[in-house]
């Protein structure tokens, strides 16, 4: 079997330890990491179809609104199910955008980014970082395959996850 079929099937034995290991977390533990921002954001998402303000609300972040909603109607551990959907996503975009970069070794970034401590617990909060990362890996792995349009349409994105990421649009940019 070659070295790249090998860390394939690593890969996804991982992604489905990580994923497991998530769920687990989201149905033992009774707190998550965040405090009451955590809350906050579950909370706008929640009322968003009653209130359709709350879609448009920059604090709640406009696009997590939209994404984690139709989660977040169901409950606290559904909105919780979100963001450990889009890391394990995040988690697939970067392990493809690690191939593209090295010929071996791609799997060592998906570990050390599943297992950072804070991201690790973030995974399982209604905080935005897990989309922002998303947003911010797609659009790296976009730009990277020379899709510089899609690139710049998936960062375009990114103020209405975070506002900290406008910083990165120069970035871009400048590459």
């Amino acid at each position: 079997m070659s070295n790249s079929k090998i860390e394939n099937n690593l890969f996804y034995l991982f992604i489905t330890i990580v994923l497991v290991l998530q769920v687990y977390f989201i149905l033992i533990n009774e707190i998550t990491f965040g405090g009451t921002d955590n809350i906050t954001h579950f909370q706008i998402a929640k009322y968003a179809f009653k209130y359709p303000e709350l879609f448009l609300d920059h604090w709640g972040k406009p696009l997590y609104t939209t994404l984690s909603a139709p989660f977040a109607f169901f409950g606290f551990r559904f909105a919780q199910a979100f963001n450990v959907i889009v890391a394990i996503l995040t988690l697939f975009v970067l392990y493809k955008t690690a191939q593209s970069i090295f010929a071996e070794g791609a799997l060592l970034p998906v570990v050390l980014t599943a297992f950072a401590p804070i991201y690790f617990f973030l995974t399982t909060s209604c905080l935005t970082e897990i989309l922002f990362s998303f947003i911010l890996v797609s659009a790296t792995y976009l730009f990277i395959k020379n899709r510089f349009i899609f690139s710049a349409i998936v960062l375009s994105f990114i103020p209405f996850v975070r506002s900290e990421g406008i910083v990165l649009m120069p970035v871009f940019a400048t590459a």
